[in-house]
This record gives C-alpha cells, structure tokens and sequence, in this order.
C-alpha cells in the first residue's frame, strides 16, 4: 500500500486540542512569547513524514542511516508511525523551532545498534553547519541491556559534551523497575510520564521509576494525541489509536520526553547562554512536585516553564550540575563489529504494550496507543 502523508489530513484541530492542554498544563498561555525560534530540535526516529504540523521550513531532514536509504519512495519518510508522532509533539510545544530528522528505522521498526550510533553522531558532527543550531536531541527509545547500550550511551554523551541536551524517554515497565538505557545515565535529562487526568499532575502506573536512578522530572504522558502517519504500520495495525482525521492517541515515556524536548527548546531560546548541564539542573530545580508520588516516582517533579523562564541565576545554577555518570566500558573491535549486526523487528519498537499487547526486547517507549 503506498504510503499517505498526514498532510492529506483535512483539519488538525484534534491534535491542537491537545497539544493546547499540554501547554498549559505546564503554564504556558495561548499568548506566550516563548516559541523556540532559532533553535533545532534533532529527532533520532523512524523518520518523519511533513504533516501540516511540520511543513515547509519547519521540518529538515538530516541523515538517513537506515536499510530504508537507498530506497526513494521511503528514504527520509516514517512508514513505522512513531517519529512523526513524536515530531509533531516537539513542534506543536515549541511552535517556531525546527525539526531535524535524522532517520534510524526502517518500515518495520527495525535497526542496529551501529546505525543508531550513526545517527547521532551525525547530529553531533552537523548541529553547527548549513544553518542548523541543533540545542535539543530527543531519544525516545529504551535499550535492552542484553543487546548491550555502551555504544549508544557513548555517542549520546559526545552529543551532550557538544552542547546538546539530550532528552531520553524513562521507560515503561511500571513501578519498582529500573529505567531503560540511556535514560538510566545520569548525564541525560530523563523524563516520566505524567497523567494530567490526576491533579496535581503525578507519575502514571507505567512510567518507570528506577532502583538507583528515577526519572529527572515528569512531563504529560498519558492519551496525548500527536499527528497520524495514514498507511503507516502503527496506523493500519492499530486503528482504534485513530482520532479524528490526522490525530494517533498514545501513552508512553515516548510522548513525555517529546513534550520535553519542545520545553527545553523554548528554554534554549529564552536562556541561549545555558549549556546542557545548566539548562538540565534548571528545569529540575524549578519543578513542582507532587504530594502523591514518591522522589523516585516523580523525580523533581512535573516542568513549570514558567519558573524556568524567570528564575535567577544562582551560584549552583551557573556553576552547572556535577554529574556522576560511570564512563561507557570499552568494547573490543570485534565486540563492537558484532553489535553492529544485530537488528530487531518492529514489535520491538514500543514501550510496554499498543493497545493492551505487551511488547519485549528493545522498544519505542510509546506505552500504549488507544
């Protein structure tokens, strides 16, 4: 079936429904200045399909480092559903930056640990050249630590030496369990899902919370509706998630650190002197945290951009946040050669379950999608 493109889609105002209650459940007004510009936001992803979220110049495509590559009709496209999804959620938060796509994934979901290493090594190499000023790279996807992480931790960390926050999704396999790799490293800014349908906004049951290391802080998570890929695997597999004309229901870790990444899109733009430490200590030090949840549920707490924004600098905030983050183990070449072959299918692509099916190995952290 060729693929559609969400820009078929006749009205959007599904998705803005949504997109509008996040926003201003982390206390943004409709009217709100802050609106990312000048700052690129890098999706390491299945790719992205321009939607009438992400048309024109708000949308470049970096890298194609998928098997999709040398294929026209699908070089540079999400066939599998997520990216885009992900990427309309990022643009729908921080309105005037732009999306760089660099594509890992190919139509069934599947990829390797040595393209997602190139993936980000591009970002880092090219977030400075051709007009780009990637700030942001979100990484919502969670490693199986059988399969072995240490690559894809390794190229994140040169990511965020490089002055790049890498926002990483915490996983979804529910209280008491560790969060996914590279969320689980202490450098990268990871993010739990929120259900705004709880007041004060706390952790959901799926959002996971570590044993040594929770979430940094928690962002909405829990039915958020980003943009349809028609014709996509996700679309046709699992039609009850449509909603409206161009709209996919989904929760998950995935949707949480897309919302992030927007946020700390329009801090970046607000704050530009920031680098990652300071702009990650930032939005943990002004979050609100809620009375229901436990530290290493909630982490910090839930964004409040507002704060963010306004607050003072301080001695602590300028001096940056110390991390304690153990260096990546060195793999041997034929370690490394081996991992570099080793691909997994679609299914593998989720968080804990799309509608209702739980899904194992490597995943997507989408959660569910209803």
């Amino acid at each position: 079936m060729p693929l559609a493109t969400s820009a078929q889609a006749t009205s959007d105002s599904v998705v803005q429904s949504s997109i509008d209650a996040i926003r201003a459940s982390m206390g943004l007004r409709p009217d709100s200045p802050q609106r990312g510009a000048g700052v690129d936001v890098a999706i390491i992803d299945t790719g992205v399909v321009p939607t009438a979220w992400l048309s024109g110049t708000r949308l470049v495509h970096g890298a194609d480092v998928s098997a999709d590559a040398g294929n026209a009709a699908l070089r540079d496209l999400d066939a599998f559903g997520h990216g885009t999804n992900v990427a309309s959620l990022v643009a729908g938060i921080a309105p005037a930056s732009r999306i760089v796509s660099v594509k890992v994934a190919t139509a069934d979901g599947s990829t390797t640990i040595d393209r997602l290493v190139k993936g980000i090594d591009w970002v880092t190499a090219n977030a400075r050249t051709d007009g780009r000023n990637v700030r942001v790279l979100n990484f919502s996807f969670g490693l199986d630590d059988s399969l072995g992480s240490a690559p894809v931790v390794a190229a994140l960390h040169r990511a965020w030496n490089a002055g790049i926050v890498v926002v990483t999704s915490a996983g979804n396999d529910g209280r008491g369990a560790q969060l996914t790799s590279p969320a689980r490293d202490s450098k990268f800014l990871a993010v739990g899902a929120a259900d705004l349908a709880v007041g004060p906004p706390c952790a959901a049951e799926f959002s996971s919370t570590g044993i040594i290391r929770g979430p940094d802080l928690l962002a909405p998570g829990v039915g958020i509706v980003g943009a349809r890929v028609p014709g996509s695997y996700l679309d046709l597999t699992y039609p009850e998630a449509r909603v409206g004309a161009d709209g996919f229901r989904g929760s998950g870790t995935s949707q949480a650190a897309a919302v992030t990444s927007g946020a700390v899109a329009l801090i970046a733009a607000a704050r530009p002197t920031l680098s990652p430490d300071q702009l990650k200590l930032l939005l943990r030090d002004t979050a609100d945290q809620c009375s229901m949840s436990l530290l290493a549920v909630q982490g910090r707490g839930f964004i409040d951009l507002p704060s963010a924004f306004t607050a003072r600098p301080t001695a602590r905030l300028t001096a940056g946040v110390l991390q304690f983050s153990l260096p990546p183990p060195v793999f041997l070449p034929w370690v490394a050669a081996t991992l570099s072959g080793w691909t997994w299918n679609g299914l593998g692509w989720s968080g804990n379950r799309w509608s209702g099916n739980r899904w194992s190995g490597n995943r997507w952290s989408g959660s569910a999608w209803e």
